[in-house]
């Protein structure tokens, strides 16, 4: 199976960049039917414990001033969690997608306002995810919904990638629809 072995390296220029940084990995198998089995009220009430962004302006400050470092301004290109967690506080299950693997770390990640993404890791032909400066001349993205141009930003605008497919664009600004989850999901990786 694809995947088996995949690992996530932090380059050195974003460990320069954010000496903090650190990024974590969930494999699951099986995706979708651990999924099936979500209660969507329990989810909804975990959205609405903590929707509004202002109840935590320490990590939205901290995702700004990320945004900022990478030469991108923080009202135009704003963190996924912190769009997320605005389409929450509009309302009820404006947070939600048709996709019910996307729904649930979507409302991990209102709950405690960290950014996760979730990738099809049968999708991968490689093994290995790397954090690191976007190569402007190699690399090749197509972001789910809109659009996301790879020349804004600066020298230090970090993507996801295997190879020169980006994963995600700006850390965590937008993703890609090549290996986003879909209803056809098996193997993920969080």
């Amino acid at each position: 199976m694809a995947g088996n072995s995949l690992t996530i390296d932090v380059s050195r220029e974003a460990k320069k960049l954010f000496p903090e940084f650190s990024v974590c990995g969930v494999k699951v198998l099986d995706y979708n039917k651990a999924v099936s089995k979500l209660d969507y009220h329990d989810l909804q009430t975990l959205v609405d414990r903590l929707k509004n962004t202002e109840q935590r302006p320490e990590l939205r400050k901290s995702w700004r001033f990320a945004f900022g470092a990478m030469g991108l301004k923080p009202s135009k290109f704003p963190s996924s969690v912190e769009a997320l967690a605005k389409r929450a506080a509009k309302g009820e299950e404006c947070w939600r997608t048709a996709i019910p693997a996307v729904d649930f770390y979507n409302a991990i990640s209102v709950r405690h306002f960290a950014p996760i993404g979730g990738y099809d890791i049968d999708k991968f032909d490689m093994k290995n995810i790397s954090i690191r400066p976007i190569w402007r001349d190699c690399d090749k993205f197509s972001p789910i919904g809109g659009h996301a141009d790879i020349a804004k930003g600066n020298r230090n605008l970090l993507v996801y990638a295997c190879g020169n497919e980006i994963l995600c664009w700006a850390l965590n600004h937008r993703d890609s629809k090549l290996f986003c989850l879909d209803d056809e999901t098996v193997n993920a990786r969080s």
